[in-house]
């Protein structure tokens, strides 16, 4: 019986050819079907909170994206290339990502595929999608600010009209000497239409600008805070902070700009440079006096995760609100700051206060360290 497994098997012609020729790649179709757990070399993250989606960019062009039922899809681009930015389109079921060679893609997560993709001519150094809209904004090396539009009907990533030249910014601004330097963060003011951003040089100017009415709510920077600041310093024997009138920063140097985000949405912003410092402040967004731009508050809080003179960059802070509307507080997680030969944390900080309140003196700052994590 077992004889006629081995038994010669007479093959046609054709088969005969293709046998003495070998498989090419075109007999085959090699491809990624399923794909379980984090990819390796895991380096960005982004999340749609509303469809509870989570992606992760790897540095060798991949994509994996995780939700709730057991869904999960790998995305995967056809260079071995890292992520420099990545955003979901949320719920619209799209992923925005930048790669490191400059290249604007976006992803069709129900087709598992890459949907649109628009090479950049210049450095890409900020890149953020406006809440709830198919829009997106991009600033480059030169410090102009550009605008996309995702077309889903088209499948196409689409050239805006709207462009902010840095040359224009520093015009309406006021500011004397030409900004030359790159953008490092643009953000939507959150519950805005869209219309507001705050866009970060890499020189530490900060600048709200309207873009309905291509005016400048606001400008700041470093050099711009006054002499009684408030500074909240870390104790790192038993993590307790303690509140002192700090002056010794009133200089009219500028710092390095490494990580920003908003703290609310009436104005209230945090900021990290490389030095390690953190500030909490509240940038005036009246736009009553038109002609006027406004300037940053005099009330800051300078917050240091430690007290030693040569601290690692803040590379990653994230803003979240309380859970319920009654909650004023929050909670602030700060990646980078303390001392450096400490190990890698992220550190997690615990508000009663609102951003609002803690920057104005009639409020009591009340900051702890809630939890710190080993990376």
């Amino acid at each position: 019986m077992f004889s006629k497994l081995f038994q010669k098997v007479n093959l046609s012609p054709r088969h005969l050819d293709a046998e003495r020729r070998g498989v090419t790649s075109a007999d085959l179709d090699p491809r990624v079907v399923l794909h379980y757990g984090i990819p390796s070399t895991a380096s960005i993250l982004a999340v749609d909170p509303i469809q509870g989606l989570l992606a992760v960019g790897t540095l060798d062009g991949r994509i994996k994206v995780i939700g709730g039922d057991n869904i999960e899809c790998l995305l995967i681009y056809p260079k071995p290339v890292p992520f420099k930015n990545l955003e979901f389109l949320r719920n619209q079921g799209f992923l925005a990502s930048v790669s490191n060679e400059n290249e604007v893609q976006v992803w069709d997560l129900e087709r598992r595929c890459l949907a649109s993709n628009l090479q950049w001519e210049s450095n890409i150094t900020a890149f953020s999608v406006i809440y709830d809209t198919q829009y997106m904004y991009v600033g480059d090396e030169y410090g102009s600010l550009f605008v996309l539009k995702y077309n889903p009907q088209e499948r196409k990533l689409l050239h805006q009209p709207y462009h902010i030249p840095a040359n224009a910014v520093a015009e309406v601004a006021g500011i004397s000497v030409p900004i030359h330097h790159c953008i490092v963060g643009v953000l939507p003011q959150p519950c805005s239409p869209g219309n507001r951003m705050l866009i970060a040089y890499e020189n530490g100017l900060l600048i709200v600008w309207d873009a309905s009415q291509d005016f400048v709510v606001c400008v700041g920077g470093y050099k711009d805070l006054h002499v009684n600041n408030k500074t909240v310093v870390n104790s790192p024997n038993d993590m307790r902070h303690e509140l002192s009138n700090d002056t010794s920063d009133n200089t009219s140097t500028e710092k390095d700009i490494s990580s920003l985000c908003w703290a609310s949405a009436n104005g209230s912003i945090l900021v990290g440079y490389v030095d390690g410092d953190i500030i909490l402040w509240t940038l005036s967004t009246d736009i009553s006096a038109k002609d006027q731009p406004g300037k940053s508050s005099d009330n800051v809080v300078k917050l240091q995760l430690s007290s030693g003179s040569r601290r690692l960059p803040v590379s990653m802070l994230y803003w979240s609100e309380g859970r319920s509307s009654n909650d004023c507080g929050g909670h602030l997680f700060i990646y980078g700051g303390d001392a450096i030969g400490s190990e890698e944390v992220l550190t997690g900080i615990e508000a009663s206060e609102t951003v609002m309140e803690l920057l104005f003196p009639k409020f009591t700052p009340k900051l702890k360290i809630k939890k710190q994590l080993d990376m």
